[in-house]
């Protein structure tokens, strides 16, 4: 079961025919012989082999979650992170919306790091948060990188291949590639990985490359391009079973083929038509089984097919479902597809009015997803959207319509680019200061009804030193008091509605706060900034140059960039929430390994110490003596070996009882111990009542001394002993061999001589000490 285990992951990435039957015969183990902690990995890929080749994702999913509840039950640690893995990149997503993809993985990471099982830590690492649909693309790849070092870390390449193709995808929407049909930057050529991964056989990862690469063209409107890398992975198709990319693969050869379908001969229309409906099949199976992920898809692929057969009401009808069906499970890219899908059916038919609002639907969303690149393409394409953006952005009557859009788009770029809490607050506020005309300003936020004030760029000119009551200031993040007119704070954040005051001294609710009375402010700006009623914030402003400074039109401006800001601090947060989970899972880590290492020396010391004396066993002490006698054949010194067995311990065992002995033998020991003055002296028990010391550096007079200072001082312990012929007390026998290391003799011999000498000493009465003659 484990050699079967081990070979799993390069039998299916490799495309191996293999696959299969290792799968199929590590589960027929389980079921024949019982189960092991193996045996949950082979029923978490028994799950992926249902879901994928034959093509029964509900019972595939019951399979697999066999496979989680025997390795809980089993408490395997060692197997979880790849258990996990298995379950949730081939099976869960079959049966669960694909944003319950992420917790899955994390759990991975985290078995990951605590079991040391860098393969499967890698591979959670790189699909984490990749398969949220509902994830805009800026915060999907930021994160996405985050964890392509943990990847980098791991040292697999092939994970770190597909992480990367990933990544490249992404940033090809985000349009920083080299090209719309590209997925190749400065720091990473596409052809290169394509053809390393060629090389060393990765054939899951050419899969990978070919399916985005397909689905890069057809967004761009490249069919053509598209259809050549479609054709490229009906070849691989076995490399992709069970994978999310598997579904993105049939949708995307879907709207391809569609798309070129009336350029075909018509044989080749006939066969297409067969694949298609047979797709379509093959999705529609799917949502039965899970609408949430596939049933907008369905839709979508079917008013294809209405669209072909010129049934163009019905088209437009299904159309609208999968919009809806997508929007309502949280697609964004599905969605957005659908509404120019539908907008260049409309555009065939000659209704470019009702194409239009298709259009700017299409438009709205691929812009919330972040698809910069589909974004501009289509204001190219479609000029009236550009015009409706401002027109959007600008409405009649607006004062932003004298604003410099370049400079509003450049700040929005820099509040959504920054992705750590702390900065982004204090580059937000930098950024509105700057387009708002404001001297000095701070962001406040509210946390459990206290507010704190968690940014701040202060006046030039420091305010002056005046007695501000306490109610009237708020501290910073380095606990200094900073006065604010709580009068206008309060309002925002009650009515989350701005307040400008062009003469703040002025006739007005607010003149009477401490803050006006003493301070004098003129021209004040306060914008609220809610991100889903979770993290409430505000930005306070102010310029006390010349009244009036916040006109409607930056006061318009500043809103919207509010707007920007409250979604990258959500942004921001979650980047937070992650760096936390990644930190606080380094320090169990830590905590752990230490545990472990404790653990470890503590097993050690208990395999190295005998159970009932507490001085060194046997084992320890055979190794501690070879270990000695190596050091001492370099050097050379003498080595000393003094061999005691406690004087008729049979009988005192027989008449005292068992209990008696083994105290006995635990004061015999502690006092062998004390005689020992140096630390590279060792006591062992050797077997029964039988110990050994043994001497480094102590030639034979030393030797001699050292025992008769134990023979001595077990005497006198007067332990009882009325059935010893030596005396009525316990005595030991005695036998000592020395000898300096060299080639030409062992240690072998210095224990038999010793052990020689201890039976002569018995030999001639017991109670006494024999040196040999010669060791």
């Amino acid at each position: 079961m484990r050699l079967l285990m081990e070979i799993f992951a390069a039998a299916f990435l490799s495309g191996s025919k293999l696959f299969s039957y290792l799968v199929l015969k590590a589960v027929n183990l389980a079921l024949h012989r019982g189960n092991c902690p193996e045996s949950a990995f082979a029923y978490a890929a028994y799950g992926m082999l249902l879901c994928g080749e034959l093509n029964e994702p509900a019972l595939g999913y019951q399979y697999a979650k066999v496979g989680l509840a025997i390795n809980e039950r089993l408490d395997d640690l060692s197997l979880r992170a790849r258990v996990i893995y298995v379950y949730a990149m081939f099976v869960h997503h079959w049966s669960n919306h694909w944003a319950t993809l992420t917790p899955w993985f994390r759990k991975g990471i985290e078995a990951g790091y605590q079991s040391g099982d860098l393969l499967y830590l890698a591979y959670s690492a790189q699909d984490c948060v990749i398969w949220d649909p509902g994830m805009d693309l800026e915060t999907a790849s930021q994160l996405h990188q985050e964890n392509l070092d943990i990847v980098r870390e791991c040292a697999y390449q092939d994970s770190l291949d597909s992480g990367s193709l990933f990544l490249q995808m992404q940033r090809n929407f985000l349009g920083t590639t080299h090209s719309p049909a590209s997925l190749s930057t400065d720091d990473f050529d596409d052809q290169a990985c394509l053809e390393a991964m060629s090389t060393r056989q990765f054939m899951t990862g050419i899969a990978n490359h070919h399916i985005y690469s397909a689905e890069i063209n057809l967004l761009y409107g490249n069919y053509e391009q598209a259809l050549h890398f479609v054709r490229k992975q009906d070849k691989l198709i076995k490399s992709a079973m069970s994978l999310p990319q598997l579904v993105r693969f049939y949708i995307v050869a879907n709207l391809t083929l569609t798309t070129l379908f009336p350029t075909m001969n018509r044989a080749d229309q006939q066969a297409t038509r067969e694949r298609l409906e047979r797709d379509l099949a093959r999705m529609t199976r799917w949502a039965d089984n899970c609408e949430a992920n596939f049933r907008h898809l369905q839709f979508l692929m079917t008013a294809e097919l209405a669209r072909l057969d010129g049934r163009h009401d019905a088209a437009l009808e299904l159309y609208d479902t999968a919009i809806d069906t997508a929007r309502a499970n949280g697609f964004l890219r599905d969605e957005a597809t659908a509404f120019e899908r539908a907008a260049r059916h409309l555009l065939a038919l000659g209704k470019g009015r009702s194409a239009e609002g298709y259009l700017r639907g299409a438009h709205g969303v691929y812009n919330r997803w972040g698809a910069q690149r589909k974004v501009e393409q289509l204001e190219d394409e479609f000029p009236v959207l550009r015009q409706w953006v401002q027109a959007h952005l600008s409405p009649p009557g607006s004062h932003l319509a004298s604003l410099d859009l370049a400079s509003v788009m450049k700040a929005s770029r820099e509040i959504s680019g920054e992705m750590v809490l702390d900065q982004l607050l204090q580059k937000t506020l930098a950024i509105l200061l700057e387009n708002a005309g404001g001297q000095w300003g701070c962001l406040i936020v509210r946390a459990g009804g206290t507010f704190s004030v968690e940014a701040i760029i202060r006046p030039e000119q420091p305010s002056p030193q005046v007695e501000i009551p306490t109610h009237s200031t708020l501290s910073d993040r380095q606990g200094k008091a900073l006065a604010l007119p709580m009068s206008v704070i309060s309002q925002v954040f009650q009515r989350g509605e701005a307040v400008v005051l062009h003469d703040a001294m002025a006739d007005g609710p607010f003149v009477n706060d401490p803050y006006t009375i003493h301070l004098h402010p003129r021209s004040v700006l306060c914008v609220p900034i809610i991100v889903r009623e979770r993290f409430e914030a505000a930005v306070y402003m102010e310029n006390n140059l010349t009244d009036a400074v916040f006109t409607d039109d930056r006061v318009e401006l500043i809103q919207l960039l509010s707007a920007q800001a409250a979604v990258a601090i959500e942004n921001a947060r979650l980047y937070t929430q992650v760096q936390d989970h990644s930190r606080l899972l380094e320090e169990k880590v830590v905590e752990r390994t230490a545990e472990l290492e404790e653990l470890n020396e503590e097993l050690q010391r208990l395999a190295d110490r005998d159970g009932l004396t507490g001085v060194a066993n046997r084992r320890s002490g055979d190794a501690y003596l070879k270990d000695t006698w190596l050091r001492l054949r370099r050097q050379p010194q003498p080595l000393s070996v003094v061999m005691l067995d406690v004087d008729h311990f049979k009988h005192f065992n027989d008449n005292y009882g068992h209990q008696m002995g083994d105290e006995c033998l635990i004061r015999v020991a502690e006092t062998l111990q004390e005689q020992l003055q140096r630390s590279t002296d060792m006591v062992a028990r050797y077997g029964g009542e039988e110990f050994i010391l043994i001497l480094p550096n102590t030639d034979e007079n030393g030797a001699i001394q050292v025992a008769e200072n134990a023979r001595v001082a077990i005497e006198a312990l007067d332990i009882r002993h009325d059935h010893s012929t030596a005396r009525d007390c316990i005595t030991v026998s005695v036998g000592c061999a020395t000898i300096v290391p060299d080639d030409k003799s062992s240690l072998e011999e210095l224990v038999f001589a010793a052990d020689a000498a201890l039976y002569k000493a018995k030999e001639s009465g017991r109670n006494r000490i024999q040196a040999a003659e010669s060791a």
